[in-house]
């Protein structure tokens, strides 16, 4: 039985040339898609040690430095994962570090007894 579109044969599966170009669309958009959530995300700063333990900028290593504003939603997206935004003042660069490391509690506030309270 012989079928009206032509048939692409890729490890013994009959496809459609239409369906080819679609899963080819798919995986291309995939990739692109992967890349910009790995550019959102910079996963190095997961590595890095939190922002007060180097407690400076990574451009010109000034000690003087300052949290910038969450302005956009890819600020937005990176404080959601635990990476934050901070400005340097010697230099004016922005760059992103993390707070907290990723196996630190956080700190409790001290607990009052009963006779305090």
């Amino acid at each position: 039985m012989h079928s009206l579109t032509p048939a692409l044969d890729f490890w013994g599966l009959l496809i459609t040339t239409k369906r080819a170009i679609a899963y080819a669309g798919a995986a291309v958009l995939a990739g692109v898609s992967f890349c910009g959530l790995l550019w959102l995300i910079p996963i190095f700063v997961w590595f890095q040690k939190p922002i007060y333990r180097t407690s400076s900028c990574p451009r010109c290593g000034s000690k003087d430095f300052r949290p910038s504003l969450v302005a956009t939603s890819v600020d937005r997206i990176r404080v959601f994962f635990g990476i934050y935004p901070f400005r340097c003042r010697g230099c004016t660069r922005r760059f992103v570090g993390r707070i907290k490391g990723w196996f630190e509690k956080p700190e409790q506030s001290p607990q009052r007894s009963p006779a305090e309270g």
